[in-house]
């Protein structure tokens, strides 16, 4: 399958990488709910499962680190659904979300927003569980939580096993074959290890499972927080078309961008 990018999305990849920074952290909870709200309006144009909007706004704040509003998202995505299942669901999907930024972003400001979430959601579980926000929040909702744990624990996690899933995912986003066993080759050429680490452990063990963040917005991930990064435009257009290979339109990952850049700049 061939792709080839418009002008417009290549002008839009190349335009001010270095974004003037007006993201405000001391927003008050108001402002930034607000912002969620604008953005979401945006972003659920596209999603498949429009209930989905806010794994590409976890991704955008936890690139920008700000685990605060990972707190504020997941507030509205709870006030969304009332349904403990549908929000359990919501709660899988919108963790294996900042994790997946992992890759991009690396582990310090993923960390820091998944533990927020982390306490955030406790929070919400814990009084739907009828249950006091106490010391002993965590261990009255246990059965709650340990639903919500992931289940790549319960997979087979063999290394053979996850090469195999991170070369598929790895042959999906860098599609023909030809091109992807190029770039291979060429990381091997800067390291041994680099073409395995970046396949097995980014894309085997964290990109490729897809159970609460299916493939198409785990290049949706990739894609803020690439643009969010700033000057890394061979890698933000890699995963854009990676995304369009997942099926999605050249509108939506120039909407990704266009979000970004509008929460970044503290225009949204």
């Amino acid at each position: 399958m061939s792709i080839h990018l418009s002008a417009s999305t290549k002008l839009a990849i190349a335009k001010r990488t270095h974004v003037a920074h007006g993201f405000r952290q001391d927003a008050t909870e108001q402002q930034t709910r607000e912002t969620i709200a604008r953005a979401r309006v945006i972003l659920q144009n596209h999603a498949r499962d429009r209930s989905r909007w806010f794994i590409v706004l976890a991704a955008i704040y936890t690139s920008l680190n700000a685990p605060l509003c990972v707190q504020a998202v997941w507030r509205e995505v709870a006030a969304d659904i009332t349904a403990s299942e549908a929000r359990l669901t919501a709660g899988k999907s919108m963790r294996d979300a900042v994790l997946k930024c992992m890759p991009f972003l690396g582990v310090p400001r993923v960390l820091g927003s998944i533990s927020a979430l982390t306490k955030e959601q406790r929070l919400t579980f814990s009084r739907d569980a009828g249950h006091a926000d106490t010391t002993a929040v965590a261990k009255a909702i246990d059965p709650v939580w340990r639903s919500l744990q992931s289940s790549r624990a319960q997979q087979e996690t063999s290394l053979e096993t996850m090469q195999m899933h991170g070369r598929d995912l790895w042959n999906s986003v860098y599609a023909p074959d030809g091109l992807a066993s190029r770039l291979l080759d060429k990381l091997s050429s800067w390291h041994p290890d680099l073409g395995n680490v970046i396949t097995t452990t980014a894309y085997g063990y964290n990109l490729s499972a897809t159970e609460h963040v299916d493939r198409i917005n785990t290049s949706a991930i990739a894609v803020a927080c690439l643009r969010s990064e700033e000057d890394v435009p061979a890698q933000l257009t890699s995963h854009i078309y990676g995304l369009l290979k997942a099926g999605a339109t050249e509108e939506h990952a120039n909407d990704i961008m266009r979000v970004v850049d509008l929460i970044r700049t503290g225009v949204l």
